[in-house]
């Protein structure tokens, strides 16, 4: 395993979010501190700028995501604004919400959705910088978004979850049972089933056709932080509690439980063709036949701790406290794993 680059991060804070594109690393902190490292530039192109990275200066946030070249970031002054990672300065500042914008996506590069703490969710034109639907429903934050094509999926610190067709701006389902805010949801490949987690490990499955809960997926004791679709019938849950779980998509039945980094919680996981990679509270970066589950090695050497982790094919991004109490993000290249297998 290869360490790419290290990117320091400003004392006393931390990384709130990590995004790995095909283009660009991007690391951001609540007080608006951005980091972009652009992937594709060559050794030339860095030298005639004279840097690695960029560094962007913005106000307090608390989302952000990217696509192409476009980059969103949601902010406390109930904003959403517009940066251009190439260009490496802001396009727009687009006003709409009323109170805090909580969460941000950019499906493509002409869209973005943006939820706020007044459960209002904004469609923007990115292009024209207009708004192009708003979607009222939610009683509380809006806590979780996801898009599949037109498909968006939405979730609020109450507990609710609706499903939107992006197209005609409507609400077409609408998902109650759990009692607390979702983190995170997962759709099956059919399209048919749902997957959302709550706090204190309340994960469900459900019908669409329906709205029905077809299941509990009861085993996690913290919030799922992450689940991961790994075929037709398998779902896997990165839970909060350090474990790692294997579900049956249509019954909820555990097939599978590893105690990767208990009681520390996990801050991501990456499912390759052979290997599993899992990143701890604990500071340790793990590596798990992907077959067996039976553990490997450690990736890197053991830090303070490991904030977020994000994976995209060979790359590996680390969000971490050192030994001496410093921040850094690091980006590893991976591809020894597959290597290896082969």
């Amino acid at each position: 395993m290869l360490l790419q680059e290290r990117i320091p991060v400003p004392e006393d804070t931390h990384v709130r979010k990590l995004v790995l594109t095909e283009s660009y690393l991007i690391a951001a902190t609540v007080p608006g501190w951005i980091a972009i490292l652009d992937l594709r530039a060559t050794p030339r192109e860095l030298e005639s700028r004279g840097d690695k990275y960029a560094i962007l200066n913005a106000e307090k946030l608390w989302d952000i995501d990217c696509h192409d070249d476009l980059i969103a970031t949601a902010h406390d002054n109930a904003t959403v604004q517009l940066w251009s990672a190439a260009g490496r300065s802001r396009k727009a500042v687009l006003q709409y919400h009323t109170s805090r914008s909580r969460m941000v996506l950019v499906p493509t590069s002409s869209k973005v959705v943006s939820g706020s703490r007044d459960g209002t969710i904004i469609v923007w034109d990115a292009e024209s910088h207009q708004v192009s639907s708003v979607l009222t429903g939610h009683g509380d934050s809006i806590a979780c978004l996801q898009t599949y094509d037109e498909l968006l999926v939405s979730a609020s610190s109450d507990g609710v979850v609706k499903l939107w067709d992006l197209s005609s701006a409507t609400c077409i389902r609408t998902l109650e049972g759990h009692d607390k805010y979702v983190e995170t949801v997962a759709l099956h490949s059919s399209r048919t089933l749902l997957a959302t987690a709550a706090s204190k490990g309340d994960t469900r499955i459900w019908d669409l056709q329906d709205g029905s809960c077809v299941a509990r997926c009861q085993g996690h004791t913290r919030v799922v932080a992450q689940f991961l679709n790994v075929g037709e019938d398998a779902l896997v849950t990165v839970g909060a509690d350090g474990s790692i779980k294997l579900w049956d998509w249509k019954s909820g039945a555990c097939i599978r439980t590893l105690e990767a980094h208990t009681p520390n919680a996990i801050r991501g996981l990456s499912y390759r063709d052979h290997h599993m990679v899992s990143a701890g509270m604990d500071g340790t970066v793990k590596v798990w036949n992907r077959e067996t589950w039976d553990y490997r090695f450690e990736l890197r050497k053991k830090v303070r701790c490991v904030f977020h982790a994000v994976s995209l094919r060979d790359q590996l991004a680390l969000a971490i406290r050192l030994e001496d109490g410093s921040r850094a993000v690091e980006l590893w290249d991976i591809s020894e794993l597959t290597a290896a297998a082969e």
